[in-house]
This record gives C-alpha cells, structure tokens and sequence, in this order.
C-alpha cells in the first residue's frame, strides 16, 4: 500500500466525503460494503438505477461482450501512445452472459 487518499466524490451533485486506500496493484477504485451500507445505497437492476439515499443514478448499459479480458503484467511498463510494445504477462479469461 502507498499510502491513503481523501477526496469528495461527486455523484449527480451528491457530495459524499470518502478516503481510499492508494496501491501500485489496483487502478480502479472499488466501494465497499462500508460505503454501501452507511450511504444507504439501493442497486435497482431490474430499472437500471442506483438509489444513494434520495438520489437516483442510473446504470450504463453494459456491452453485450460474452468474455473479460485482464492483462496482468510482471512488472511496471509504460506504453507509449500510438505505439506497441511486447510485454510478458498473464491474461485472466472472465466470462459474461450477455
């Protein structure tokens, strides 16, 4: 772990106060079950919508893809834009129903 981080999430001009946990392994933030419950959050799939308290958000669609793909490199590399570059990894397969 690097280190925390304190931001203000703003979520259709819900302003929610959250601190997250900063690492070199994950980059894309997750809200957990702490921040579901205390925020008093409502997933509606069946309309499509998220319910933060009185707010209401909805959902993106999602792509009718049938597979995830992750690619998890074995060390820190940056590809230049418009470029490509041989990288040793693994590919993680995650099936969807669509």
């Amino acid at each position: 772990m690097l280190g925390r981080t304190n931001v203000k999430l703003e979520i259709e001009g819900l302003v929610i106060p959250k601190s997250f946990l900063v690492s070199e392994h994950i980059d894309e933030f997750l809200l957990g079950l702490d921040f579901l419950r205390s925020n008093n959050v409502d997933w509606k799939f069946a309309s499509g919508q998220i319910h933060i308290g009185e707010v209401v958000v909805p959902l993106l669609p999602r792509p009718q893809w049938t597979q995830v793909r992750r690619v998890y490199a074995d060390r820190r590399v940056t590809v230049p834009a418009s470029s490509e570059s041989v990288v040793i990894g693994e590919v993680w397969f995650f099936g969807l129903r669509g």
